[in-house]
């Protein structure tokens, strides 16, 4: 047992050989530290990191830019009919909702993080398009680190991302933008280091 209550030591051979293979795809860098590990997890880019909302965004605006263009040219209403109000506030709604979804894609494609599993201690570092945003949870707080379900789904299917169970019943996800496999590693690497 450690120092650190009944929290058991794990060595690096014994989590390596409990573990999950790390998947051939995955971006993740497991950094093995004295006391630990660190996994940096890069940012994935704009359509890959956005699970499709990058693409359907920007074919989203493509749509309104072609159906501004032929609505606008082919308007023959007169100033006084008000058409050319309505028409302006209905493209101008459909670009907006484009823009936010464009903005929603960027921000998932640029989202990156740092997870450590120090001692029995866990840090989950994230950043995307503003400043980074740390959680630390004592070892005694934490009762699983698994891959679950989000409030999410893409065509039917449920996103799935890295979520933090409490004790106190509290259940954090992280990382939805990440493939099911890389969060099913990281899940079992930080799991094993934890002695969870």
């Amino acid at each position: 047992m450690s120092e650190q209550g009944d929290i058991p030591h794990i060595d690096a051979q014994q989590r390596r050989a409990s573990a999950v293979a790390r998947p051939e795809d995955a971006t993740g860098i497991l950094t093995e530290t004295a006391d630990g590990i660190s996994i940096e997890l890069p940012a994935r880019g704009y359509f890959k990191g956005s699970r499709g909302l990058g693409s359907f965004s920007l074919m989203w605006m493509g749509f309104v830019a072609v159906f501004s263009a032929v609505m606008l040219s082919g308007n023959t209403n007169s100033p006084a009919s008000g058409g050319d109000a309505m028409l302006a506030v209905i493209l101008g709604v459909f670009a907006f909702a484009g823009a936010l979804m464009v903005l929603s894609a960027a921000r998932s494609g640029r989202r990156r993080g740092l997870i450590d599993a120090v001692g029995p201690d866990l840090l989950i570092t994230r950043q995307a398009l503003g400043r980074p945003k740390a959680q630390h949870w004592a070892g005694d707080q934490i009762r699983e680190v698994v891959v679950a379900k989000s409030n999410v789904e893409v065509n039917g299917k449920p996103v799935l991302h890295l979520e933090v169970r409490l004790r106190d019943g509290s259940e954090l996800g992280f990382f939805p933008e990440r493939d099911d496999k890389e969060l099913r590693w990281i899940a079992a690497e930080v799991s094993a280091a934890l002695g969870l």
